[in-house]
């Protein structure tokens, strides 16, 4: 069970904090013998979602540690990419990845839409728009998650991340 005050991963809403923990008597509907989290997203200020404390329905997770997200940003270049071909399963590879509230995972994708970018501008293609949704949910994901950990801007983490990347070509 997850304590007021801190901080959690939930389901595609990223970092949120538990601002209490309670029964909804004043919500018609609502369950009175259950009780529920409160929880602000931080991407979505002024947001509030009810989410009862056993749900089984979304992923949620505590924040990484410091030292976890340093580790993902020094090894996240030697980190080998999905193998996800152009398909019709591929957003829904996509989407169970994103799902998955990993870090790891993130990142691996991260990784894979990032090479996979770069590869088709050098074809003269465009990105897909699959491709393009998907890295951007998961920078979005991934960095604000290191950035509020380790106390660093998202945009310096990200050009550390692809810096590293670019450094450590590996083909998977």
């Amino acid at each position: 069970m997850y304590q007021v005050g801190e901080y959690i991963i939930y389901g595609y809403n990223g970092v949120c904090r538990v601002n209490d923990i309670t029964h909804l008597d004043d919500i018609s509907g609502a369950d009175r013998t259950k009780q529920y989290y409160i929880l602000s997203p931080l991407g979505n200020q002024g947001s509030v979602i009810y989410s009862p404390v056993n749900n089984t329905k979304v992923m949620s997770r505590p924040l990484i540690t410091r030292e976890e997200a340093q580790k993902l940003l020094e090894t996240g270049a030697y980190m080998d990419r999905f193998q996800i071909p152009y398909d019709k399963l591929q957003e829904a590879r996509y989407r169970e990845i994103v799902g998955s509230c990993d870090c790891m995972q993130w990142l691996r994708l991260m990784k894979t839409l990032y090479f996979r970018k770069a590869e088709r501008e050098a074809q003269g293609k465009k990105v897909t728009a699959r491709d393009e949704k998907y890295l951007g949910i998961t920078e979005q994901y991934l960095l604000t998650e290191l950035s509020f950990v380790l106390q660093r801007e998202k945009n310096d983490i990200k050009e550390e991340l692809y810096t590293k990347f670019r450094k450590k070509n590996t083909v998977a």
